[in-house]
């Protein structure tokens, strides 16, 4: 279905104005809570296969947004409980258990066994902002250095009412946007974490107008086309505010009378 635009005219005597009529705006602003600061009570634990461990998350700020992340579910599982997890060995390997608040993140290293298994992360980058229209897809790339191996990264939406992440392979997601709003994305991959900040606009945020001038004046008889410069929307109907003053046709050209 094509989208409108309705452009109306303001007159006086032969002056023509766009009186603030010639820009839409709608505004929308959703803010995450602020968090300052996570920690966790340990930064590397080593295992043996059956036993456990219990790690403790602290939060500076809200904590409710708080997401713990097992990025190898073979070594380890992962029993979530608010502020806390319980982690515990499967089998030998390693794994890195992250907790995430709004952007701010916190790591453990899991050794089950042998160290010399553990895939080192150095870097992990994703894009840093993004902004969509409800409705709209977006593919994630995840730039890994690492060495032992190939690790996977996981992924997190801070706010999946505004857009879900999917993994699609070991550095790809898919973003889903599904409200107007913003969320903070983020890939973890060994310990290392990197995060996105999204924006969700409604699709009428994105419709937009403006005219090549603000004003013009005319004498009984004259012409001027009027240009309109439109973003998110196919078709532009034109419509004078006094028609018998001046005619505005449907490509913009106005005509004094």
């Amino acid at each position: 279905m094509k989208k409108k635009f309705l452009i109306p005219f303001i007159l006086g005597c032969l002056t023509f104005s766009s009186c603030g009529h010639s820009m839409v705006e709608v505004p929308s602003e959703i803010s995450e809570s602020t968090v300052s600061s996570v920690a966790l009570s340990e930064t590397e634990v080593t295992l043996a296969v059956a036993n456990s461990v219990t790690l403790q998350a602290y939060v500076e700020g809200d904590a409710s947004s708080l997401i713990w992340v097992n990025d190898n579910s073979n070594v380890v599982s992962l029993q979530k409980n608010g502020e806390s997890a319980t982690v515990t060995a499967l089998s030998t390997g390693g794994a890195w258990v992250t907790a995430i608040a709004g952007s701010k993140s916190a790591s453990c290293r899991i050794i089950v066994g042998s160290s010399s298994v553990v895939v080192t992360v150095n870097s992990l980058s994703i894009e840093a902002t993004k902004t969509l229209t409800v409705g709209e897809n977006y593919t994630y790339i995840a730039n890994v250095s690492a060495t032992g191996g190939t690790p996977v990264v996981s992924w997190t939406s801070s706010n999946e009412a505004v857009a879900t992440i999917s993994k699609q392979s070991t550095n790809t997601a898919l973003l889903t946007a599904k409200a107007a709003g913003e969320t903070t994305i983020t890939a973890v991959a060994g310990g290392k974490t990197a995060s996105s900040k999204v924006t969700v606009e409604d699709e009428s945020v994105a419709l937009s107008i403006r005219l090549d001038t603000s004003s013009i004046s005319l004498e009984v008889g004259q012409t001027r086309t009027l240009k309109p410069t439109v973003k998110g929307a196919d078709v532009v109907t034109w419509q004078s505010s006094n028609p018998a003053v001046a005619s505005v046709n449907e490509n913009g050209l106005v005509t004094a009378l």
